[in-house]
């Protein structure tokens, strides 16, 4: 381990194995281990096969600044040995907040996030925003990363439309950080969101009252999981959704369902499990500012089959002095 920031009083840090192969996380627990500043050295024991990326952080007390560095690793059947990861500081990335439509007049409802891709990583940092929505993050380590806005009560009628890092626009895919680059985030939000609403009926036509509807985004955009809705239905076998983001969509309604005590955990964010129902969904477009309404057909769970994989774990060790 190699720490490259002058002037900490932090001794202790931590290190930590986030798996990247799909359905290890469920099987992986405490992949990590602290180590001291006074020479960087660490073990993590017990270390399944696969791909990983190795994460390390710690605070600097003088400053109360995270300082953090990933790099990728992959473990076979047998120990790694000498592994370095270097820690400096990140890069600071100045930001401001667009509008089309009327803003709202409390910004403190806004949290903006940066999102690690491809990383089992939380958001990173939520700066302030300023009443002109200027911004700025701090000491963001290099990497790859998607911008959320996240939008609370009670301001729930915006949507990010679009941003730009620099002069590129931001896809799907993010956008890199890198040391040394001096470019600017532009965010974009719109109050031109759209709202949807319907009935489910069950396999006799009568409305399916406390069933759980799910609006989940198209394939190529499911990994954004603040476009996922879910709402229960009435007595009537009613519902709504409103502050929507417009796009493609299919709306789901199964007879029973996991919603998991982490709403991203829930049964519909796991693609396996989703797969037998994709042809039972309804597609839908959502326009800016449009409203649309469905008609469901409760969607029968007993007696599919349990898609979610079972791993065997594989023993091995991850270390580095």
């Amino acid at each position: 381990m190699i720490c490259d920031i002058p002037g900490s009083s932090a001794v202790t840090g931590r290190v930590s194995l986030n798996p990247q192969g799909p359905g290890l996380a469920q099987a992986l627990q405490g992949l990590e281990d602290n180590f001291r500043l006074k020479d960087g050295s660490f073990v993590i024991r017990n270390v399944p096969p696969g791909t990983y990326d190795l994460t390390a952080s710690y605070n600097g007390n003088d400053s109360g600044d995270w300082y953090l560095a990933r790099r990728q690793l992959e473990v076979g059947d047998s120990d790694v040995n000498g592994v370095t990861i270097t820690i400096s500081r990140g890069v600071d990335i100045s930001g401001r907040l667009r509008w089309e439509g009327t803003p709202p007049d409390d910004l403190g409802n806004l949290h903006i996030g940066l999102e690690p891709l491809g990383e089992s990583q939380p958001i990173f940092s939520r700066p302030t925003i300023k009443p002109d929505g200027t911004f700025q993050f701090k000491n963001v380590p290099e990497g790859s990363y998607r911008p959320v806005v996240h939008l609370y009560r009670p301001v729930l009628n915006f949507f990010l439309k679009s941003a730009r890092y620099g002069s590129t626009a931001i896809s799907d895919a993010g956008f890199t950080v890198q040391p040394g680059a001096d470019l600017s985030l532009e965010l974009t939000m719109s109050s031109r969101v759209a709202q949807l609403g319907g009935v489910v009926l069950d396999a006799n036509s009568l409305p399916a009252a406390g069933i759980i509807v799910v609006l989940i985004p198209d394939p190529p955009h499911r990994g954004l999981v603040e476009q996922y809705k879910s709402t229960p239905t009435d007595q009537n076998g009613k519902f709504s959704m409103s502050g929507l983001t417009p796009g493609d969509y299919k709306v789901f309604s199964w007879d029973s369902v996991d919603e998991s005590e982490e709403w991203y955990e829930a049964d519909w964010f796991d693609p396996e499990w989703l797969k037998p129902y994709e042809i039972k969904g309804e597609s839908i477009h959502l326009e800016e500012s449009g409203r649309k309404s469905v008609h469901l057909t409760l969607i029968e769970t007993r007696g599919q089959q349990d898609y979610r994989v079972c791993l065997r774990v594989g023993v091995g060790a991850v270390g580095a002095h």
